[in-house]
């Protein structure tokens, strides 16, 4: 076989740029990527348990439906953090199933593609390679993924943003349905795994690029393109429909059952902005991270907005240069966003939350800083392509003098009247590890040291170098550098747990109960996070470990009437939480009567409350105790069966959530579920011995996975034939 050179050099030209971001991203995060330190927070407490679930679940051959060990039961499925419907959680959990090792090679996994998206953003909008792959490098080390780390539905989100936004302005250019079909396959990626925020303010741009590119279209090419352009648009809508039916069903299924989806107060949606103070991060990342950032008014996750040093002198430059529509449409867009994400310092994320839909279901402004960055690494990134190409040294020359300036005068501000002492860094661990003592001035003081030596070195580059090929791989250095350097400071803070190591928590999670096991018929009460034996740094979720049925968790997503039992009738919860998982109501009492019973502190052991058209549903119940027996017989998520035996007719209890899609199966005939407490699976029983099964099988979001599933087959079929015949 003769190999023909031209096309093997070719070939290594278009390889290398994903070579160079994959290598960066293991060893800009190599702590994790080599498996020294866990990821921290959030993270390691709630998607760290939930992923090892789901890989559990995909293991078994069981679809990860239902979730039994917290706030007893929730549809994981429906929960949008959960990614239980993510293709790349489905892969790692089938194949390997989720360890803490496997948890940091996803992570990577998705530092490594929002390299590549950014980078594919970037060739889109016709930037040179090296330029592309410039950015691309800037946006995975940039303060969103170093600041939210611990976040991995905002990580996946981040991930797959660039993604959709450069197939939506790949739409515009070529009007094909293999565009569409990219599309809408991003988007399914982005509903599925990321955070639905993201989704939701990301559909504005969308319409705003819609918009900008009709007009254009209309402008330029007339009715009949514009009328291609429409048309390929509802494609790609109706082909995100029909990819993401299972998560919409899922989530439209949830609404009934949950407290949240009429809206948040605005002083909750204020909650956690990109504060005033947070803008030093700008220019120094190293000045939103401390063991105290209480005078910052966020939390430190929501404190980092860095795009890099050098990246933000060209953003700075690009204000004073030429730029092409859709590089301007990209920074008022990021400007905008920039206000409504510093919240009430400004009043646009007031004026958000009360006049535009989905503002009011949301959050921390601060995530709204993800837009800031991709807008303006966009921005810096046609200001580098200018510059590379025409060489307009003077303009850049400025810009760095005035970003030099401006960390001069940030450093000097937050340093005035203090002893800065840089041998103070070397305490508790050194440069690179968290410190308990370390002053925010000496912080912000030290990097300002740095950054000004990048400036210079900037400065050198630029006024030494003729040629641009070698011009631009000395800034592409000098950008690996600045933000490697930056990414190490602020890790210890945000990103890794620099106190325990992978191989301990391996060490003992390897240990716990492998698949689901019977559940203990111990108390329900007695099943907590904290009662177990946790270990550094896992503390909570940890009865998804250890296979108890739960009554308490990590996971703001709680059953509307769970959390009325919860907040409104805590001593109802308390007093049927104190039977095992299974059990026969000694009493069955209506609803109306429990007020009374509160009060006069009446409550009895096995007691159970029923609405009034539950209790119109049961026939002759014969109170008391009685004699009976429960014997679990089977488990999975999914399913429980069990073995009973009563003298009287009864309602036997499954202390799991009543939900859409569970059924009660007495001897294999199907019973009425009734919801025992306002919230729990119960079903009348008559006398003797039985054989009782609770099944979690929501028909409608089963047939919207298989819906899914085979639009997603057809869309990759199509992709494959129309690259073999290209």
């Amino acid at each position: 076989m003769v190999i023909n050179r031209a096309s093997l050099k070719r070939f290594a030209g278009q390889l290398s740029p994903y070579l160079i971001l994959l290598v960066l991203a293991i060893l800009g995060y190599w702590q994790i990527s080599l498996f020294e330190h866990p990821l921290k927070w959030d993270l390691i407490d709630q998607a760290y348990p939930w992923k090892f679930f789901i890989g559990e679940s995909l293991q078994n051959h069981i679809l990860p439906l239902w979730n039994p060990y917290q706030h007893c039961g929730y549809p994981i499925h429906a929960d949008p953090q959960s990614s239980a419907l993510y293709p790349i959680v489905w892969f790692f959990g089938y194949i390997w199933g989720y360890s803490i090792y496997v948890l940091s090679i996803d992570f990577i996994l998705h530092i490594f593609l929002a390299g590549v998206g950014m980078f594919t953003l970037g060739k889109t909008l016709n930037f040179q390679q090296n330029v592309a792959l410039t950015i691309g490098i800037a946006y995975m080390f940039s303060g969103f993924f170093v600041g939210n780390a611990q976040h991995f539905m905002w990580v996946i989100s981040a991930t797959w943003l660039p993604f959709v936004i450069s197939s939506y302005i790949g739409l515009y250019k070529k009007r094909t349905l293999k565009q569409a079909i990219l599309f809408s396959l991003f988007m399914f990626m982005l509903i599925t795994g990321g955070y639905p925020a993201f989704t939701m303010v990301l559909l504005y741009f969308l319409i705003i690029l819609f918009v900008f590119y009709s007009v254009v279209i209309g402008r330029d090419e007339g009715k009949k393109a514009l009328f291609s352009f429409i048309k390929y648009n509802a494609a790609a809508l109706v082909l995100t429909i029909l990819t993401s039916a299972v998560m919409l069903i899922s989530v439209f299924k949830l609404m009934p059952y949950m407290r949240r989806s009429g809206g948040l107060s605005l002083e909750d949606a204020l909650y956690g902005p990109f504060s005033v103070k947070s803008l030093v991060s700008l220019i120094i990342p190293f000045g939103a991270v401390n063991h105290d950032l209480s005078s910052y008014g966020t939390d430190m996750s929501m404190a980092n907005g860095y795009f890099g040093i050098i990246l933000f002198v060209f953003f700075v430059a690009a204000l004073f240069i030429r730029k092409s529509a859709i590089v301007k449409l990209f920074l008022y867009w990021g400007l905008f966003m920039l206000a409504a994400s510093l919240g009430d310092f400004t009043p646009v994320r007031g004026l958000l939350y009360n006049y535009l839909p989905f503002f009011d279901i949301f959050r921390f402004p601060s995530l709204l800083r993800i837009f800031v960055i991709i807008s303006f690494v966009v921005v810096a990134g046609s200001a580098l392509n200018n510059f590379i190409t025409f060489s307009n040294t003077r303009t850049v020359n400025l810009s760095i003098l005035a970003v030099a300036l401006l960390i001069i005068i940030v450093a000097g501000f937050n340093i005035a009247g203090q002893y800065i002492d840089l041998g103070g860094f070397l305490k508790n661990g050194g440069l690179f590890s968290f410190s308990e003592t370390s002053a925010l001035a000496r912080q912000i003081f030290f990097q300002a040291v740095v950054q000004l030596m990048f400036l210079g070195l900037l400065l050198l580059i630029i006024n030494k170098y003729s040629s641009s090929k070698r011009l631009a791989t000395a800034i592409i250095i000098l950008i690996v550098a600045d933000m490697i350097f930056a990414l190490q400071l602020n890790a210890p803070y945000t990103v890794y747990n620099d106190k325990v190591s992978q191989k301990q928590i391996n060490e003992k999670t390897r240990l716990l109960p492998k698949g689901f096991p019977i559940p203990a018929m111990t108390p329900v009460i007695e099943n907590r996070d904290r009662a177990l034996l946790s270990f550094t740094p896992l503390w909570k979720n940890l009865n998804i470990f250890h296979k108890q049925l739960a009554w308490d968790g990590y996971n703001p997503l709680h059953l509307k009437d769970y959390e009325i039992l919860e907040d409104s009738l805590p001593g109802l919860l308390k007093s049927v939480i104190k039977n095992p998982p299974a059990f026969f109501a000694e009493m069955v009492l209506p609803f109306d009567s429990l007020s009374a019973d509160l009060e006069a502190g009446s409550l009895k052991m096995g007691a159970i409350y029923l609405k009034p058209d539950a209790f119109k549903k049961i026939n002759y119940i014969v109170q008391g105790a009685g004699t009976s027996a429960v014997k679990f017989r089977s488990f999975s998520p999914v399913m429980a069966e069990f073995e009973v035996e009563t003298d009287r007719n009864k309602i036997f209890v499954y202390l799991q959530n009543y939900y859409y899609g569970w059924r009660a199966i007495v001897d294999g005939e199907e019973r009425p579920v009734l919801e025992a407490d306002g919230t729990f699976l119960g079903v009348e029983v008559p006398k003797g011995s039985h054989t009782v099964q609770f099944e979690y099988k929501p028909t409608l979001v089963i047939g919207g996975f298989y819906f899914s599933l085979f639009f997603i087959t057809i869309s990759i079929v199509y992709l494959i034939f129309a690259a073999k015949k290209r």
